[in-house]
């Protein structure tokens, strides 16, 4: 079976590695299957460098208890990597314009021997941890400018105009996704733009948020993960800002866009807000997605997964530890298939049976999570005193009295379980 993945991103690269992992137990499938990724970008490797010296592929990601889990199962040594040049943070602390502590949210997970919490960690170091378990031999540098579905085979077309057929070919390219499908609509801009803790503070005009962010010399213990202990932090913080600019602008220049920053975050109480962006060079401005709801994310040879499929708003903390899952269930429940099927006649059996219980697995699990995220609101658009002030009154009482609510969405969720149930549901 010919397999390309589109996209070289936290999804793609990660079912690549999980795919590999549940092929290593199965010699007889191994050679029977070829798996190439399509992506436009250099990738970059750690190859033993600190994390100052990758080059910067983007801002960072909140990645929460359950995508860390994925991490260890995938391999224990890259979990180990991304605790290690990551910062563990087991709370959000919540804080007002106006300097009030409003509350916290927990984001641990010490259910078993092996805590989790979330991490706060650099896009290209999660990327170049995970590129550089992969063959480059195995990574084709070409855009793909189309990507067809079809019963015989699949068709991508690369921008240097060469045709490729595959029998199966995975859509991990995000929002801007390639893959030509009548099963999805296109995600809508949610309007507020992105600069790009752990403090999260909200005003009337926008929101921000900011970490320390660690050195990577320091090993994170348990104690770290349980929040009972603090990394050294590094030179460096890690943080974004949400404006209540419905319409994005093209990106400014850098000193165009540490004003606007200034302007909009002068009056706020925290100092090291200010401190933080005196400090920074400011870069990049960018509209947020979020993916509607659709009925389905695949086709007969063509299936999505990660934001391709679900755009997660930014407030559900879950973009990319989903797309962790999404990997997982779909490589798991792909090699599983495979095994079962062995006429050549069988594979678009092997395919839809796969989508299937790929669905069976995630879809509603994710809707859950992107009701969940909706539900905690946009805090970045403008508002007047009395609607900011109704807005601290809400989320206060919501963290004093429902802070683990959001947090129980998740914990409750057993990909291994879920993933383990959909196999004995089709058991052929």
């Amino acid at each position: 079976m010919k397999i390309a993945i589109i996209g070289g991103g936290i999804s793609g690269l990660s079912l690549y590695l999980f795919l590999q992992k549940y092929l290593e137990e199965h010699n007889d499938l191994k050679s029977a299957v070829e798996i190439t990724i399509l992506e436009p970008h250099s990738l970059p490797r750690l190859h033993g460098r600190q994390p100052d010296d990758i080059p910067s592929t983007g801002g960072g990601y909140g990645l929460a208890h359950n995508g860390m889990a994925s991490l260890r199962r995938l391999d224990p040594a890259l979990h180990e990597q991304i605790l290690r040049n990551g910062f563990p943070t087991s709370k959000f602390v919540m804080k007002s314009a106006r300097g009030w502590t409003l509350g916290a949210m927990p984001f641990t997970d010490l259910r078993g021997n092996e805590p989790d919490c979330c991490v706060m960690v650099l896009r290209e170091i999660l990327i170049a941890a995970l590129y550089e378990r992969i063959p480059t031999t195995s990574v084709i540098q070409r855009k793909v400018v189309r990507a067809e579905d079809g019963p015989e085979h699949a068709t991508v077309e690369l921008d240097n105009g060469e045709v490729c057929r595959y029998d199966l070919v995975i859509g991990a390219d995000g929002v801007w996704r390639w893959v030509s499908t009548d099963f999805l609509p296109p995600p809508p801009e949610t309007g507020p733009a992105a600069h790009g803790q752990t403090v999260m503070t909200f005003g009337p005009n926008g929101f921000f948020a900011y970490t320390p962010y660690t050195t990577g010399d320091t090993p994170a213990t348990k104690k770290h993960i349980e929040g009972e202990a603090t990394l050294p932090p590094g030179k460096n913080a890690f943080w974004w800002s949400r404006s209540a600019q419905e319409q994005p602008s093209a990106n400014p220049d850098a000193a165009v866009l540490k004003q606007e920053l200034e302007k909009r975050h002068s009056s706020w109480k925290d100092p090291t807000i200010m401190e933080i962006i005196r400090h920074s060079e400011v870069a990049l401005k960018t509209p947020t997605f979020v993916s509607p709801k659709a009925p389905t994310w695949a086709g007969k040879r063509v299936v999505l997964i990660g934001d391709a499929a679900h755009a997660l708003p930014s407030s559900s903390g879950q973009g990319v530890s989903q797309c962790l899952e999404d990997a997982e269930a779909l490589a798991s429940l792909l090699v599983f298939n495979l095994q079962r099927f062995t006429k050549p006649e069988s594979e678009l059996e092997i395919l839809s049976n796969t989508f299937k219980q790929y669905m069976q697995v995630r879809k509603a699990h994710v809707e859950k999570v992107l009701d969940a995220g909706n539900r905690a609101g946009d805090s970045s658009r403008e508002m007047g005193l009395i609607l900011e002030m109704l807005m601290y009154a809400m989320m206060w009482a919501m963290l004093k009295f429902f802070g683990t609510f959001f947090l129980k969405t998740v914990l409750n969720y057993d990909l291994h379980a879920e993933i383990e149930k959909a196999k004995k549901s089709r058991s052929m």
